[in-house]
């Protein structure tokens, strides 16, 4: 908007300094967008705070905040969004060991994705999906996932993504 300037980081530290201190604004920046019914707003600044969610914020934040920005992207009409939260929503699953609604979430994500035509994010919910079902000692539909997830890499030229799956 006009008069806003961006803030700008030296570093990867002084960015994350930034937003533990902005922490409470922002969270509350995204309750009045979702009270407020800005649905594209929300779910972009939830997925803009995904990194910060998954690494640094309590657990039980995280989901609140991914669980209001997919119910904003739904709202919205949005599936790569929806898929986009359906990822997040797993590896917080993830990180709370509940590897089946890890799977369930990357299940979801999976079709959002291919729906969307979004191939990257249907490559990162397969791939996501074979940790789980490895998680819960599932081997060989793990290495499916697996094995799909890195055929999409190698189509669409994802060389980081190929090379993730290739350790996994």
């Amino acid at each position: 908007p006009a008069g806003v300037s961006p803030v700008e980081f030296v570093d990867q530290t002084q960015a994350r300094e930034w937003i533990r201190a902005e922490w409470t604004n922002l969270v509350a920046a995204l309750d009045a967008a979702a009270a407020s019914g800005r649905h594209q707003t929300v779910w972009h600044l939830a997925n803009a705070l995904r990194d910060f969610i998954q690494m640094q914020a309590p657990a039980t934040q995280g989901l609140q905040i991914t669980q209001t920005g997919l119910a904003a992207a739904q709202r919205a009409g949005d599936t790569r969004a929806e898929a986009a939260m359906r990822l997040s929503l797993g590896y917080l699953r993830w990180r709370t060991a509940e590897y089946q609604e890890v799977l369930d979430e990357c299940q979801t994500a999976t079709a959002l994705a291919r729906r969307a035509g979004w191939r990257k994010g249907e490559s990162a919910a397969l791939c996501n999906a074979g940790i789980a079902l490895a998680q819960l000692g599932k081997t060989r539909p793990a290495i499916r996932r697996f094995e799909q997830s890195l055929a999409i890499d190698r189509e669409i030229g994802d060389r980081t993504g190929e090379a993730t799956k290739l350790i996994n």
